[in-house]
């Protein structure tokens, strides 16, 4: 289960840009981030969080860049709506995945998106809340509580795109683009990133809600978030949560499309995912048994 790879459209990828190949204005590294870009405004807001580095004591931006206040400062009357909802966005929830926050800005300033974002939030490239906006100020690494923010990435097979999904299903219009960040209907595009807390798939809120100690990673020492990938979570369970979505979606696009146009996209053992997770978890529990790991490192509440 991969969380840091890419995902297709968007302006997340425009905001990343090359910003591999860039470092911090002032070309320098802070706390083992890399603040990328100084040829466009946006990318200043972008972290690339290596994995070695992801889950060290690294101080995380307080706030925007004098550049970027310069340019809102000039753009200040004609983009107060979209700073608004923005302001009022991250008061609600500090941590937003990219296409999520597509769904609540209005259109006319999708092209000001990345800039306006940048002015109150910074961008993870990856690691467990990868591809998602946090606001300044908040570390969703350091509280388990904020598992419910962290994202998994659902890949489709390529025929995927070949096969024509119809407007409405039984009457109702299938809503494909609020399924790029809850999965409540047949997504448009193969590779999503989804955050957990926004996932609509039929027991998927209720295995995090229950989540016991077993399902907990373990903290190292002087790590800030337990695992570079799963964050908070095993793998195993991460294995199980994704086994769920698959199972939705192949029912989902059966039901849509027939068997005959979705075989080329479903495997036939993502129905039966149960049955390959039994092995892994039996095989987690006596590696944790092997490492007499102490299963209460945080608090066993619902996220």
């Amino acid at each position: 289960v991969e969380r840091g790879g890419e995902a297709d459209g968007g302006e997340e990828e425009k905001a990343n840009g090359d910003a591999e190949n860039e470092e911090a204005g002032d070309g320098t590294k802070k706390g083992g981030l890399t603040i990328a870009g100084n040829k466009r405004l946006r990318k200043k807001s972008v972290l690339d969080v290596s994995q070695s580095t992801v889950h060290t004591a690294a101080v995380l931006p307080s706030g925007p860049s004098e550049k970027v206040l310069s340019w809102a400062t000039r753009q200040q009357s004609g983009l107060k709506e979209l700073d608004e909802v923005l302001r009022k966005k991250f008061e609600e929830r500090p941590v937003w995945n990219t296409r999520h926050i597509e769904a609540f800005i209005p259109k006319e300033y999708r092209s000001s998106k990345p800039k306006a974002l940048a002015c109150h939030a910074f961008l993870f490239k990856n690691g467990p809340f990868a591809r998602t906006w946090v606001r300044y100020g908040f570390d969703p690494r350091i509280d388990p509580e904020c598992r419910k923010y962290q994202v998994i990435e659902f890949r489709i097979k390529a025929p995927y795109l070949n096969v024509k999904i119809p407007e409405t299903f039984n009457g109702v219009k299938l809503d494909r683009e609020r399924a790029a960040y809850t999965l409540c209907s047949l997504p448009v595009h193969c590779n999503n990133i989804y955050q957990l807390c926004d996932i609509e798939v039929p027991g998927v809120q209720e295995m995090l809600a229950r989540a016991g100690p077993e399902d907990l990673a373990e903290v190292a020492p002087g790590s800030v978030c337990p695992t570079e990938k799963e964050g908070f979570f095993t793998l195993v369970f991460y294995k199980e949560i994704l086994g769920v979505m698959k199972a939705h979606f192949a029912k989902m696009l059966k039901e849509v499309v027939g068997d005959h146009e979705a075989q080329d996209v479903v495997d036939r053992k993502d129905s039966d995912w149960r049955k390959q997770m039994q092995g892994e978890r039996s095989r987690e529990k006596k590696k944790r048994r092997k490492k007499n790991v102490d299963f209460a490192p945080f608090n066993n509440e619902s996220p």
